[in-house]
């Protein structure tokens, strides 16, 4: 889901999008290549080769020996998926698209092919091919948490925040100490206006990860929606801590301290977000001169 169709507006401010929860790049809990070891053999195949060659670190050599193997053995699931797994590791994305297509079709109950072709699929817009690819997945595989996370994630990513919210809900089930879970989990209520429910999830993120800072920072907006202002102050000041320049976080933080009428510390998280905004956000930086040229002319700002 856009930052668009998630910003909430709290002031007529210009820069009404700090107002909204804090959206991180979300990465996909990928599928990690393990090789599968060949019974014994006079002569190393292709594809024990590569296996040994990945083991050792010698990715080059291992994706030329998987090639190889392709080469020899076209019918194979388990040289197509190897491959199509190495070139994703290279971004070689259109490549691994192809290969695990394959793989997918020569052994269809292969969860963590069809989970890694989903992904693949995911990063190339191919987005109804990821959707269901990840249905198939996350039936094969009920148990496995990255699979539920990364279906939930695209599903996000298509509006449909209910269906998104029960595999979230599955991920951190099943995989309670995983903090991006949680917190994609509190987005994903956010979105749905649950309040009590986002703080509950972004509470749990900051749990598992004391130094989240984008996760403090949401908990904060939530609890300010939720009418709060002094424990929004609290969280926000929590995330400007571990990260200085979170502007968004100082530029919420004047404001409510503000509404508080701790002005001193208003001005001072105020002159912090000129520091960290760095000519980015140049509407919202003209607003926060314009008030501490008023608070100065108080007289009330030391």
């Amino acid at each position: 889901m856009s930052q668009a169709a998630l910003t909430t507006i709290f002031r007529s401010f210009a820069a009404l999008f700090f107002l909204a929860i804090s959206l991180c790049p979300n990465a996909r809990a990928e599928t990690s290549f393990q090789p599968q070891r060949s019974a014994p053999a006079r002569e190393e195949s292709p594809l024990a080769r590569g296996d040994r060659l990945y083991e050792e670190g010698r990715r080059e050599q291992a994706r030329l020996a998987y090639e190889e193997a392709v080469q020899e053995e076209p019918g194979s699931a388990q040289a197509r998926f190897a491959l199509g797994a190495i070139y994703r590791e290279e971004n070689r994305l259109a490549e691994a698209l192809e290969q695990l297509r394959e793989a997918v079709r020569l052994e269809p109950v292969d969860a963590d092919a069809l989970g890694l072709l989903a992904n693949t699929a995911m990063d190339l817009g191919e987005r109804k091919e990821a959707l269901e690819n990840y249905a198939l997945a996350v039936k094969l595989a009920p148990a496995d948490f990255g699979i539920h996370y990364n279906y939930a994630l695209a599903l996000t990513e298509e509006g449909r925040i209910d269906e998104a919210i029960f595999h979230y809900e599955e991920a951190v089930r099943l995989q309670p100490g995983f903090a991006e879970g949680h917190y994609n989990l509190g987005n994903a209520f956010f979105a749905k206006n649950q309040l009590d429910e986002a703080v509950r999830s972004y509470r749990a993120a900051v749990r598992e990860n004391p130094g989240f800072a984008p996760a403090l920072y949401n908990w904060g907006v939530s609890v300010m929606k939720r009418g709060e202002p002094e424990k929004a102050a609290e969280l926000y000041s929590k995330a400007l801590k571990l990260r200085p320049d979170y502007a968004e976080a100082a530029y919420n933080l004047g404001f409510v301290l503000l509404d508080l009428g701790r002005r001193p510390e208003a001005v001072q998280a105020f002159e912090s977000f000129l520091q960290a905004e760095k000519g980015r956000f140049p509407e919202p930086a003209a607003e926060v001169r314009r008030k501490l040229a008023e608070l100065r002319g108080t007289g009330n700002d030391a």
